[in-house]
């Protein structure tokens, strides 16, 4: 991991990551800062999937938290995973959350936020405003605007949220 604000660059140890297979895993990591604690702190999630067509396996999924001032990583127990990250979209850093966009494997219609509160090590979901969208646009992406999460569609449409609560 690279600090460019101090230029340091550190080794992240691997994890043991029991029951993923290596070949057809998929890892959607993420990076923010408890500011009660003073630390920062690495999330990943690690979808399996038995073979390169299959889809992904969400009871086999497998979720780590690395803490940068003790060095290790824990795992996150008894969280049910029933979404699946956007492997392309990019992952923001708001407020203490590390922010991603996802969608529900059965209804891919849905999308939503999902939203790791690196203070509790906690995962909120956050669903998407109903968009009625004709033609071809862009997005969805999500920006800081005004120190808030932002969801852009088209680059001229955009729904804030202070928080996650």
């Amino acid at each position: 991991m690279w600090n460019p604000s101090v230029r340091r660059i550190i080794t992240i140890r691997n994890s043991s990551c029991e029951g993923i297979s290596k070949e057809f895993s998929w890892i959607s990591p993420g990076c923010g800062y408890d500011f009660d604690a003073g630390v920062f702190k690495l999330v990943r999630i690690i979808y399996d999937s038995p073979n390169c067509e299959a889809p992904y396996d969400l009871e086999k999924t497998e979720i780590e938290v690395y803490n940068l001032s003790t060095g290790s990583w824990r795992k996150i127990e008894n969280l049910v995973v029933n979404w699946i990250i956007y492997c392309q979209l990019r992952i923001l850093y708001v407020n203490g959350f590390v922010n991603w966009l996802a969608f529900h494997p059965e209804r891919h219609d849905e999308d939503l936020i999902v939203a790791f509160d690196v203070k509790s090590e906690d995962f909120r979901t956050l669903e998407l405003p109903d968009l009625e969208m004709e033609g071809d646009y862009r997005g969805p992406l999500l920006k800081e605007y005004k120190d808030m999460l932002a969801f852009f569609v088209c680059g001229n449409f955009v729904v804030c949220w202070n928080d996650c609560n």
